[in-house]
């Protein structure tokens, strides 16, 4: 069962954290019909990127997948719409920097 989540949670993700994943997951761009990614756990660890989309949403799609595995593997609740906000709260911190 997963743990109980705080409310307003961001996660502090350690660079460790983004190594680990793409150790552990097969990290796979190929054409998805109608997904921008999607994220596998089982019968292999794998994450799938879009390769229709432009940078922009792929680096999104990145984000997005990699919190569903980071969420996963940490034992953490993140339901979609937690995860929707954090990754656009990811994408403005890396990439909308001054």
């Amino acid at each position: 069962m997963w743990p109980k989540r705080k409310q307003e949670f961001i996660p502090e993700i350690k660079h460790r954290d983004l190594i680990d994943i793409m150790t552990e997951y097969d990290i796979v761009h190929k054409e998805l019909d109608g997904l921008c990614g999607i994220t596998m756990f089982t019968p292999c660890k794998a994450i799938y990127i879009n390769t229709y989309y432009g940078n922009t949403e792929k680096r999104k799609t990145v984000i997005h997948e990699f919190l569903h595995a980071w969420a996963f593997e940490h034992g953490v609740d993140l339901r979609e719409k937690d995860v929707q906000k954090l990754e656009q709260i990811f994408y403005e911190k890396y990439y909308n920097e001054s």
